[in-house]
Parts: C-alpha cells; sequence; structure tokens
C-alpha cells in the first residue's frame, strides 16, 4: 500500500515514484460512470488497452495501459456533499483520482489529460443544469411567458457584477433562452467563497460568456468592456455599485449607453455620492429585496453558528454594527440564540429604534468596546466602520463576521501589514497582534456566502425574479430603440406583477397537493 492507502497498480514497478491527485468529484448512477470514463477517455496510442473494474464496493477502476502512458484513474465513493436535488437514490458520489508514476507517463499527455479531467469534472450536466433550473420556479414561469410574448434580447449587451450562485446561473440562462448572445454577456464575480463557484464559472465559461473573478473593479477590467463595447448599449446588473461607477467614469470617452441597475443599498449610496446625476433603477429598495432582509439574516445566522460550532456563544456578548434592515433582523436572531446584543449606529432614529427593541445602543462601534469586551462583532452597516483605532479595545479572542463585506476593509487592512497571520480551512484568517487572537470569519467577506450559497435559490426567487423582469423590460425598450427613461422606470409596479404571478403559482401548487 502507498502513503494513501491505495492498493499498488499492476503495472506500476514498486519502485516508481507514484503520484496520486484528486481531481475533482463526480455524482451519478453506475451506469453515467462507465458513460463518463468512455467519453472521456481518448487515446491516440493505438496499443492502449483500457479496462474498467466495479467489483469492488465503492470503488471504480479504470487502468489504461499504452506507449503514450500507463496511469489509473480511481473514482471512490464517499458520502454525498451535495444537496438533495442533485442526487437521487441511484445515485453516488465520487472522488476522483489520477494515479501515476513519474517514470511511466509522457509529461505532456498526463497534463492534459488532467486539464481535461478538471474541465470535464467542473461543468454541470445536462441532468444537473435541468434540476438547477427546478430551484426557480418563478423565474421559469416568467421565462416561459416572455418567449410566448416573442421577446428577443438578441441586440442587448449586459455588464453583470454578481455572487457566482445558482441563482445566477438561472438568471444567465433564462436570457440565453430570449436570445441573449453569450458574447454579449459579461460576468465580473464577486471574490466570495460561494459553495460551487467553480462549477457555474465554468458552465458559463464553456457556453461563451466572459467570467472574470475579481475583488475589485481594476482598470484592465473596464478596459476590456470599453474595447469590446464601445458605442454600444449596456445594461449594467450591479452589486455594489462599483461596476456602475467604474463604467460611468468610460462611457462618455467610449460613447457607452448605460442603463443601470443596482440591487444594494451600499451600492445607491455610493454612486449616488460619485455619479449624483446618473439616474439608476434601484432594486435594493424594493419591496421585495426589503422582505428578503430576514431571510439573509436567517442564512447569516446559520452560517455563524456552522462555522463556530464548536465555540460557546451562549451568553457572550456580540455587537453588531448597523440597525438597518438587515442589522436589525440579525440582532433580533443572535438574542435569540442567546447572546447579549449590543448596537451601534450612526443614525439617531434607528438608534432610538433599537433602543426601543431593548438592545444597549452605542454610536460606534469604538464607544461599544470600550465599555465592554465582545466576543462577536457583527457588521452590517454596508460602509467602512472598524479600523485600527477598535484593536486596542478588544478582548483577548474575537471573532470579526461581516454581513455587508465592507465594515471591516479597513481593520482587515491593517492587520494585513502589521499582525501575524494564519489561514483556517474553511473559517476564514486568524490575525494575532498585542497578545490578541482576531479572527476573520469568511475571511471578511459575508459570512452567508462562505462556503454556502446564502438565502436557498427558492426563498430568493422573487428577486432573482425581479432582476431578471427589470433586465428584459429594459432590453425590450433598447432593442426596439426606444430607450427606457431610467427616472420613469416604476420598480414596484414590477414587484407586485411578481408576487401576483407568485401567489398564483402557490395556488396552483396548493391545489396540486
Amino acid at each position: 500500500m502507498n502513503k494513501c492507502g491505495l492498493q499498488q497498480i499492476d503495472f506500476i514497478n514498486s519502485t516508481d515514484q507514484i503520484q496520486v491527485e484528486k481531481v475533482g468529484c463526480f455524482t451519478g448512477s453506475v451506469e453515467e460512470v462507465h458513460e463518463f470514463i468512455k467519453d472521456l477517455i481518448r487515446t491516440d496510442d493505438r496499443s492502449a488497452k483500457i479496462s474498467v473494474d466495479n467489483s469492488r464496493e465503492r470503488l471504480v477502476n479504470c487502468n489504461i495501459v499504452g506507449n503514450e502512458a500507463c496511469f489509473t484513474i480511481k473514482l471512490f465513493q464517499t458520502p454525498n456533499s451535495l444537496p438533495t436535488f442533485f442526487t437521487s437514490s441511484s445515485e453516488c458520489h465520487y472522488d476522483v483520482l489520477l494515479i501515476y508514476s513519474d517514470n511511466q507517463v509522457n509529461p505532456i499527455y498526463i497534463n492534459a489529460l488532467k486539464n481535461q479531467l478538471v474541465k470535464a469534472l467542473n461543468v454541470f450536466n445536462k441532468k444537473e443544469i435541468k434540476q438547477i433550473n427546478a430551484l426557480n420556479p418563478l423565474l421559469s414561469h416568467l421565462t416561459k411567458q416572455y418567449l410566448l410574448d416573442n421577446i428577443c434580447l438578441e441586440d442587448i449587451v449586459i455588464v453583470i457584477r454578481e455572487h457566482l450562485l445558482l441563482e445566477k446561473l438561472n438568471l444567465v440562462l433564462s436570457l440565453f433562452k430570449l436570445g441573449l448572445k453569450p458574447k454579449n454577456c459579461f460576468f465580473v464575480a464577486k471574490d466570495d467563497k460561494t459553495l460551487f463557484v467553480n462549477r457555474v464559472a465554468s458552465y458559463l465559461s464553456e457556453h461563451g460568456v466572459r467570467v472574470i473573478k475579481s475583488q475589485k473593479i481594476t482598470q484592465d477590467i473596464t478596459e476590456e468592456i470599453s474595447q469590446r463595447y464601445s458605442k454600444k448599449k449596456i445594461i449594467v446588473l450591479d452589486d455594489g455599485g462599483d461596476m456602475i461607477a467604474s463604467l460611468a467614469r468610460i462611457a462618455k470617452k467610449f460613447k457607452m449607453e448605460l442603463f443601470p441597475i443596482e440591487t444594494t443599498s451600499k451600492g445607491i449610496s455610493l454612486i449616488q455620492s460619485k455619479f449624483p446625476l446618473l439616474k439608476v433603477i434601484d432594486l435594493a429598495n424594493s419591496s421585495i429585496k426589503v422582505n428578503q432582509s430576514r431571510n439573509i439574516a436567517i442564512s447569516s445566522v446559520i452560517r455563524i453558528r456552522d462555522i463556530l460550532r464548536h465555540k460557546k456563544l451562549s451568553d457572550e456578548y456580540c455587537h453588531v454594527i448597523g440597525y438597518g434592515k438587515i442589522g436589525r433582523w440579525m440582532a433580533s436572531l443572535l438574542r435569540e440564540i442567546g447572546l447579549k446584543v449590543t448596537i451601534s449606529e450612526v443614525s439617531e432614529k434607528l438608534r432610538n429604534k433599537a433602543k426601543d427593541d431593548g438592545f444597549t445602543v452605542f454610536s460606534s462601534a469604538k464607544d461599544a468596546f470600550a465599555h465592554q469586551r465582545h466576543k462577536l462583532i457583527v457588521g452590517c452597516s454596508g460602509a467602512r466602520t472598524v479600523s485600527e483605532r477598535e484593536v486596542l479595545y478588544l478582548g483577548n479572542e474575537s471573532y470579526f463576521v461581516t454581513v455587508s463585506s465592507q465594515d471591516f476593509k479597513g481593520l482587515i487592512e491593517y492587520l494585513n501589514k502589521n499582525a501575524k497571520f494564519d489561514s483556517l480551512e474553511g473559517i476564514g484568517d486568524l490575525y494575532q497582534i498585542s497578545g490578541k487572537k482576531i479572527f476573520m470569519i469568511a475571511h471578511g467577506h459575508a459570512v452567508n456566502l462562505h462556503l454556502s450559497e446564502g438565502v436557498s435559490e427558492p426563498e430568493y426567487d422573487d428577486f432573482t425574479s425581479l432582476m431578471f423582469k427589470t433586465v428584459i423590460e429594459v432590453g425590450r425598450s433598447v432593442s426596439s430603440n426606444s430607450p427606457i427613461d431610467v427616472a420613469l422606470f416604476d420598480v414596484e409596479d414590477q414587484c407586485k406583477l411578481i408576487q401576483s404571478i407568485q401567489k398564483e403559482l402557490s395556488e396552483e401548487e396548493k391545489i396540486d397537493a
């Protein structure tokens, strides 16, 4: 046995240096495993012999022996780690390992095979896409309605700044069904470690979408967009405002006409501060998005409790920064699970609201930390609120969690320069400074999107549908050469239509049940 616990492969000598590399995961029935291997293994080496053995429980063994290379692909059945919608009772989840000897492979051949395996295992198959589509029934219904109306988006261009979530994949695929050309879709992905981030990116890229993963909107990104879409009418669907602001700076120079759609309060504030005359369709303050605040808070608290599952939180002090739409829900839920919650808020009106709700309230996080050591600090303000000034007032062990990803950026910049750093797999970052341990959960990104999909797709379906419907209505006007006046676009009318359709679908579901 080698160090990985695998039996030595027959054609590899005991003295050979064996390489074992996990190249991905596969989910399917035994028959589908066979088809996968058959489709995948292509060789120009006519003397190569391929044998597949699944006689041993929980293991499928594929040996390839030829002049160019001798290697094995092993698929080990493992406990299913994917959500239940990806599997049925006849399907299994496999880790896929590539095993070879340095002495018996052509390096070029084996590298090409590795790339082929990674590519094949990263892209969703047809059955998975069908199951993913079913997660957004309202979106699917709207798509069918628009198809009946003969909506065609062939000539529109859309730039998307969003998280690589399954619902966003469904959103783009629905736009494809209505004629959007993949080459006219530019997706700048936010830098979160969502559960299927690589697979969503791979699927979109495979189908012709330009996908860039980037924490910031860099000059390179805006230059590429301007070169691709100069003199075009561009719909910009943004989460955070940075994409809209970056393109607004160069729109005139490159004769681009922008139709901006923003989905976050932070993004609306950013755009208004930098481009006060720019008209933006505001989905952040729509009734549907406001109603999602509870779901976002619930998914965040669940993720906090899961990541810190081995830590005692009940009766510990927790500080929530910001008492807006999400902060209020976060404070309430964290109090419900046993934490002693305090609040800081710059708005006097919201501070008074927090007091009325029974919380101890401060005008700043610094004041709160000076008054009481807090174990858990939760950022919900959408602005930079904590920096090096607050470090002095922290306890020996503090856990920082953000829902907005903005609150702790100043602190992170300071710690990266001055503190000892360790990355903790599946948790985030640990900083040690002046005898204090500071845990930055989810690396300072939104906690509910860390190795997770955030709010469940069906729960978020109405807001995904609102984004989709807004893009369609704007796209329809652009295609007809009578572009919509963004300032006159009534978001609440769209919300009412979506809520009405959702109610009808819900009633139909009850009748069917």
